[in-house]
């Protein structure tokens, strides 16, 4: 297991650092329509990534170390979202966009955000709060909250073999009941089955010691299925004479659940070569697996949309600069400052558990 942990620290380190260069290129250096642009384009995909490999070390967590209530449970998700996540808004409230509107609309993106209900309005209809101070990369922030919120009852209250159907089911009433009227609940809802894929992957491999295409021929089937649903937008918006964007909405939708099924296979076929190149390709980014959610969530506001080096004479100066404070930022926060939490929340921990003196 420790193997198949370590690969998927490569996998995450690669798809941070993927999301920072696509971004940070297609903003400040390359042209968003030219050939060069294009192999940075798949930010999206590199998400969907992030959810797999979230349900699969969560399960893997839970299977070792079982909480005792669902209130623990969520303290040790919240220790480990929350406080970086804080910090990123703060920064992201410094440097990014003002707020714009009302005072009330402005409390509202501030609330909606530290609820973990923020999404990208550009891309999808019914989204109810965008990212604050404009830090785009926060939209899969509340996602992987909420997935976090429904894998205890469904891990806790169903039977291990229910489990996938159930969260199918819920899946497609999400999706149903966004087609109806758009909101941001049913998008929870909707990709879930995607997030819940890596908690397959994570069972069967923790019970046979290996994952075959047989073994998770119902999860692609699953996943084939939301891909064929996500098409029947797509192509009766087409339909009406309406144009399709590749990063909005019903396009976007059906790319990530493509994107799931493709790598989830691709995964599968993959480990039945033995992961062949895989330490020549991929492993050297395990090296940026320790930095890589303070990567996700500060570089955008830090060296993406950044504004406070533009001045500088030297363009490439600047560039370095927004580069290395990003790399920095995300080290310090996942370094000392999550150290400093940790020993918090456990003396906490601690004053809470240890029992009243006799009288």
């Amino acid at each position: 297991m420790q193997t198949k942990l370590t690969r998927l620290e490569s996998i995450r380190g690669f798809a941070a650092l993927y999301v920072f260069a696509g971004h940070y290129l297609l903003h400040r250096v390359l042209t968003k329509s030219g050939p060069l642009a294009l192999p940075f384009r798949f930010g999206q995909e590199a998400v969907i990534a992030f959810f797999l490999i979230s349900g699969f070390v969560i399960q893997h967590s839970f299977a070792q170390r079982p909480p005792t209530s669902f209130l623990s449970y969520l303290a040790r998700r919240a220790r480990r979202i929350y406080p970086i996540y804080l910090l990123a808004l703060a920064v992201s409230f410094a440097l990014g966009e003002p707020p714009t509107g009302r005072a009330a609309d402005a409390a509202w993106q501030w609330a909606g955000n530290l609820l973990m209900l923020q999404d990208f309005a550009s891309g999808k209809p019914g989204v109810w709060v965008s990212p604050l101070g404009g830090n785009a990369s926060l939209w899969s922030l509340s996602y992987e909250w909420w997935f976090y919120v429904l894998f205890f009852p469904v891990a806790t209250l169903l039977p291990s073999r229910l489990q996938l159907h159930g969260v199918a089911l819920l899946s497609l009433l999400g999706f149903a009941s966004y087609q109806w009227m758009p909101n941001q609940a049913s998008l929870f809802a909707t990709y879930f089955v995607v997030w819940w894929a890596g908690v397959e992957l994570a069972k069967t491999y923790a019970t046979d010691g290996r994952i075959t295409l047989a073994s998770q021929r119902g999860l692609l089937l699953y996943l084939a299925g939301f891909a064929l649903l996500l098409a029947v937008p797509c192509a009766a918006q087409r339909l009406r004479g309406e144009s399709l964007s590749f990063g909005e909405h019903p396009v976007l939708e059906l790319r990530h659940f493509l994107a799931a099924l493709v790598i989830v296979a691709a995964a599968i076929v993959w480990s039945k070569y033995r992961w062949r190149f895989f330490d020549q390709t991929l492993g050297p980014f395990t090296a940026l697996a320790p930095l890589s959610y303070g990567l996700y969530v500060f570089h955008y506001p830090v060296a993406v949309s950044a504004t406070w080096l533009d001045g500088v004479s030297a363009p490439w100066l600047a560039g370095v600069a927004y580069v290395l404070t990003a790399l920095g930022l995300a080290a310090w926060a996942e370094g000392p400052f999550q150290a400093w939490v940790n020993r918090r929340f456990r003396r906490l921990r601690s004053h809470n558990a240890t029992p009243p003196p006799s009288k």
